[in-house]
């Protein structure tokens, strides 16, 4: 964990040349000078904020025109410094507040958003997946850096606490599509689940589980759907294990995006030419194309079959794959056929 305050660049170049301007100054008024330290840094002082007290001894030559030099730099460096602190005390401050409107004119402006409360693991994967789908992502969080993150990759930001009304209400979660709860903290979890419905109703909450004591009370706290992480870790580990090719099944209507869709072709009729040949051979010109199930005559379901198997009559294939290409297949002669979307 870092302690400290972050400070400005600007700012820490100008107090960087002006303690070495005042210690060289110094250094040079007691070495050539012959000034005791307490006198040379009285001088030095003096010199810098160019107050105009009376000099501490009579200076030679060199030491009128080291001193004269050693004004212009000083009244250069402070003017930079003044400015530095000017920049970040006022022009910070009114670019935060310029910022702040903007965030909420855009807020006010977002339609069917979605509403992250809290942008750690889960709610960074949540957000990447919601902004793959098109829709538009609102994140509150009260890490800087989160936001900070979040708003790079194009999400809208909200610094601050979830588990407080005015911070759901800055996010506009009372007009939201739907709110999410995925903090680190059960209880932090329940509490938005809370207040969001206290706000309004008929939104819709997800929030995240690590207990199933905290199941119970999200259910308590009108969480529409709570969603235990190590429960569905565990579930979809031995889903994979047991049956691989139906988790490739569902991964592939997971991705699903705009354009892609589901399509079934029948092999009978017009496409009974199909049957004796091998999927690869049927799709080897729509490689975007993907066979998802094949259902027998019989009533048997393969689930992602392979390329290598054989089509029958009475097959009945689900394909998953961009409408273009769909379409293609229909239209290519040298794959007959009716498919009809869905």
């Amino acid at each position: 964990m870092r302690f400290g305050v972050a400070v400005p660049r600007n700012l820490l170049i100008g107090s960087t040349l002006l303690a070495t301007l005042l210690v060289g100054g110094t250094a040079w008024l007691m070495l050539v000078e012959g000034f005791h330290l307490l006198d040379a840094v009285y001088q030095v002082v003096i010199t810098v904020s160019t107050v105009g007290f009376q000099k501490v001894q009579p200076l030679d030559t060199s030491g009128r025109i080291f001193t004269m030099v050693f004004i212009l730099f000083g009244i250069g460096i402070m003017c930079y410094v003044a400015s530095a602190i000017v920049d970040e005390l006022v022009l910070g401050r009114i670019a935060e507040a310029l910022g702040g409107v903007r965030r909420n004119r855009r807020l006010q402006h977002m339609h069917d958003r979605y509403v992250i409360c809290g942008y750690g693991r889960v709610g960074a994967a949540v957000g990447q997946e919601l902004l793959s789908q098109g829709v538009q992502v609102v994140v509150i969080d009260s890490d800087e850096s989160h936001v900070m993150a979040a708003r790079d990759l194009g999400m809208t930001g909200v610094l601050g606490d979830a588990t407080e009304e005015a911070v759901l209400l800055q996010a506009n979660c009372d007009e939201a599509k739907a709110v999410v709860a995925s903090s680190q903290s059960e209880a932090a979890n329940t509490f938005i689940a809370l207040t969001v419905r206290a706000m309004h109703v008929a939104v819709f909450i997800v929030a995240g589980a690590r207990s199933a004591g905290a199941e119970a009370r999200l259910k308590t706290a009108s969480a529409d759907r709570v969603v235990s992480m190590h429960r569905i870790a565990g579930w979809w580990m031995a889903l994979a294990a047991m049956q691989p090719m139906l988790i490739d099944v569902v991964d592939t209507l997971a991705g699903m995006h705009s354009g892609a869709v589901l399509a079934e072709m029948v092999i009978e009729g017009s496409t009974e030419l199909l049957a004796g040949r091998t999927l690869e051979e049927v799709f080897e010109h729509a490689a975007s194309t993907r066979v998802l199930g094949l259902e027998r005559d019989g009533g048997a379901l393969i689930a992602g079959p392979a390329d290598d198997i054989v089509l029958r009559l009475g097959d009945r294939l689900m394909l998953y794959g961009e409408q273009d290409d769909i379409e293609g297949l229909r239209a290519d002669s040298s794959h007959p056929g009716a498919v009809k979307t869905g």
